[in-house]
């Protein structure tokens, strides 16, 4: 998110975002009266994230949240089967910030809903590759928001919730993930 042209919480031209981003969290954490920010995403910076590099970057980051009391509730990154991000996950788990998955169905750029994998226990359960990786998402307690306009297929991702899945089924879909299995542009790529 680009700040807003000038205003008192808008940074100096030229500026990096972090620090406004920053008054931006505390802003929100005196707001809402507690010592957590209502919901501040914490998208990635302009480079490409790379662990432990990455880790290190946003430890940093939340350092100087902690600084002043408010802690993230909330990491909003690209993550479906073939892009897991599970260190990034696992610093998530660690710091109690909820991690919500943006493209949680490969944004239809992927084979992922053809997988066999997938269709498999799809089949297996009389559900849609969809629901059986809405499911996944739910299992392994990532908060997963599809976006649709259709409404019918809002109706059946709603059905996700009602699919439980085995753990060997999850851990076949764990087995998916890819070192090249991001679908959505790289925030290092996208300008913000």
């Amino acid at each position: 998110m680009a700040p807003p042209p000038g205003g008192p919480d808008a940074p100096p031209p030229g500026h990096r975002f972090g620090s406004w981003g920053h008054r931006r969290v505390v802003r929100s954490a005196r707001g809402s009266g507690g010592d957590h920010a209502r919901q501040p995403h914490s998208h990635l910076p302009r480079r490409r994230f790379h662990p432990p590099a990455g880790l290190r970057r946003l430890q940093g980051r939340l350092r100087r949240i902690e600084a002043t009391g408010v802690v993230p509730v909330i990491h909003q990154i690209e993550l479906h089967p073939y892009f897991q991000q599970r260190e990034l996950r696992a610093f998530h788990d660690e710091h109690r910030i909820l991690t919500q998955a943006w493209g949680p169905l490969g944004q239809g750029r992927s084979d992922l809903l053809e997988n066999e994998a997938i269709t498999a226990i799809a089949q297996a359960h009389g559900a849609t590759p969809a629901q059986v990786v809405l499911a996944w998402h739910l299992a392994r307690g990532i908060v997963a928001i599809p976006k649709s306009v259709t409404p019918s297929r809002i109706v059946e991702n709603l059905g996700s919730v009602q699919l439980r899945l085995a753990e060997d089924e999850l851990v076949r879909i764990d087995e998916l993930d890819r070192a090249d299995g991001r679908a959505g542009r790289d925030p290092a790529d996208s300008g913000h």
